[in-house]
């Protein structure tokens, strides 16, 4: 999932990249834009030799999106005083200056890669490492006060306007996404105060498949990330566990489980959901900034619908098991960063 996810971002990054070369009339034969594990305090490099920008992946997991658009502009501004004014000179020089003012950006531009929002995920993870519990009423307590927890957070951003948005490719790149990974994708945008679109991925022109890409503060990103690899997960594991339990009744179905499952999750979310806002006087809590940030970065959305024929009698099974289904801890991951095949509990 990892690999896809970076490659998404590539993806993201290239479009970007040549959108500003676009805009600004760039007499330039476009570079590879992907992204790396570049040494820490680096975010990001322009390589003449192999006419490559190469993004920070912890710049790219860490910042707002405009941080990072400062860094690829940043590079692009290398990549114009080598090829087009083709100046011998310190890497900052006089001549990078005038580039960077020409892109409207600082010659020394910086971003942050740290987060202020420590304390507010390990509070999360605490509560949502507790839901994994056997006691069945203090699993759903635990996963309730999460939510809480996530609410009141939120409000606290939108009051003091301290958002940090940027954009995440979420999932598998594929030619159809099915069904049941729109209702994934929805539990996010409904619960995990994140919006999402579904982008087409093209290389040279040509269409490589579909994929999510979701947008909000950093943070949010990331506990909804932490979200739908558990329900990916979880969902195999149930689904194994059901088709072993009818056997051979039930092959080929499995798409018709999963979508029940998700929706009977979807349904559970929304009752506890209308408990909390109750509970803090609230009817909605909706960030219009990130309404903006959205618009702003997809002008031209459309609606898209997804249908799908079910087996009634297995759909209902899954929304049963969908409706008693809890959130784990997040997603650990190995050493090299990349996302482990299952969650910590």
């Amino acid at each position: 999932m990892l690999e896809e996810k970076v490659r998404g971002w590539s993806f993201l990054l290239q479009t970007t990249y040549e959108k500003v070369i676009k805009e600004h009339s760039l007499n330039l034969v476009p570079a590879k834009v992907f992204v790396g594990e570049l040494p820490k305090n680096t975010l990001g490099l322009w390589c003449t030799k192999t006419r490559t920008i190469e993004i920070s992946l912890e710049h790219l997991e860490d910042s707002p999106w405009e941080d990072v658009v400062l860094t690829l502009k940043h590079e692009l501004a290398h990549q114009i005083v080598d090829e087009i004014y083709s100046i011998k000179e310190k890497p900052h020089g006089e001549t990078f200056a005038k580039v960077c003012a020409s892109l409207g950006i600082s010659s020394e531009a910086t971003a942050r890669l740290d987060s202020s929002n420590g304390s507010f995920r390990n509070k999360i993870n605490k509560l949502l490492a507790l839901s994994t519990s056997s006691n069945e009423h203090e699993a759903a307590l635990a996963l309730t006060k999460a939510h809480e927890l996530s609410c009141k957070h939120n409000i606290s951003l939108i009051e003091q306007e301290k958002f940090s948005y940027s954009v995440m490719p979420i999932g598998l790149i594929r030619k159809k996404i099915p069904r049941f990974e729109h209702t994934i994708i929805g539990i996010l945008t409904e619960f995990y105060f994140v919006k999402a679109i579904q982008n087409i991925r093209t290389e040279h022109g040509v269409s490589v498949g579909w994929q999510f890409e979701i947008f909000g503060d950093v943070e949010n990103l990331k506990s909804a990330e932490y979200v739908y690899y558990f329900l990916i997960n979880q969902g195999g594991h149930l689904w194994q566990a059901y088709r072993k339990k009818h056997g051979t009744t039930v092959n080929r179905k499995k798409r018709i489980f999963l979508t029940g499952l998700y929706d009977g999750f979807y349904r559970k979310l929304e009752n506890e959901r209308e408990t909390i806002l109750n509970k803090l006087s609230l009817v909605h809590i909706r960030d219009s900034k990130l309404d903006d940030f959205y618009h702003e970065l997809n002008p031209h959305v459309r609606r898209r619908s997804v249908r799908q024929n079910v087996d009634p009698s297995i759909y209902n099974d899954g929304v049963s098991a969908g409706e008693k289904m809890n959130i784990r801890h997040g997603l650990a991951k190995n050493k090299k960063g990349k996302v482990a095949g299952f969650l910590k509990g």
